[in-house]
């Protein structure tokens, strides 16, 4: 069946990200026998590149059976990918020179798994050139993209807002936030576990403890407090 035919779907995708990596959005433009729907989504930390590979993954999720389907992107990566790269890059599981994995492989074996079900023609179209289906999914990625710049910023104001605290999660303007040996309110990181408020920890220990200054639990984790053989500390 030809990319003209009536029962061709089809389909204009566009991705947008402010600072790559930062906010970023993508947008769909599908249209069939004169009806059309548009979509658009983001996320607060991703590239470019991701959000053209997501706005074809999304795409191809709205379509409830298999299609003919003509796919217009302005992302040349995208395009040679599916048509010249992505053999190889399968063959190959994936890997680059020294046993990594290649970028984005997550979303190329979804586009791979995807696309199996569909006969699609990808078709590159210059961005910003006045392609009126192009131009559309433009804005609707950048749309999508101020949508997730705007949550960020929602969810940041709201960290700092818990309980009125002072600086908790993140310090907004002309807030310093506090150690984790003051014993006000601050910020403190634990390996492993991100960053998280706490309602103050004791000051630090001395290095050397003697007498009636020395806890009955130090030294922690039950190690012994005996001194090394031949080193004298202390009078």
């Amino acid at each position: 069946m030809k990319a003209g035919s009536k029962d061709t779907v089809h389909i204009y995708t566009d991705g947008s990200c402010s600072g790559n990596p930062g906010p970023g959005g993508w947008g769909v433009l599908l249209r069939w026998r004169g009806v059309e729907k548009e979509m658009s989504g983001g996320e607060a930390a991703t590239t470019n590149n991701r959000m053209e590979m997501m706005a074809v993954i999304q795409a191809l999720r709205a379509l409830k059976g298999p299609s003919v389907v003509a796919l217009y992107t302005d992302s040349q990566y995208v395009q040679k990918a599916m048509t010249e790269w992505l053999a190889k890059w399968k063959a190959k599981d994936y890997r680059v020179k020294g046993g990594g994995l290649r970028k984005n492989h997550d979303l190329w074996r979804q586009l791979d798994e995807l696309s199996r079900h569909h006969r699609i023609r990808w078709l590159w179209v210059r961005g910003h050139a006045g392609n009126a289906g192009n131009e559309r999914a433009d804005a609707l990625a950048r749309r999508g993209m101020e949508e997730a710049r705007s949550n960020t910023a929602a969810d940041i104001k709201g960290a700092n807002d818990v309980k009125g605290a002072l600086p908790l999660l993140i310090p907004t303007k002309g807030q310093r936030p506090l150690g984790p040996h003051k014993r006000s309110p601050g910020v403190f990181k634990i390996p492993g576990r991100g960053v998280g408020p706490f309602d103050g920890l004791p000051p630090r220990p001395r290095r050397f403890m003697r007498g009636r200054d020395r806890p009955e639990s130090w030294p922690p984790c039950g190690r012994s407090w005996r001194r090394r053989p031949g080193r004298r500390r202390g009078p």
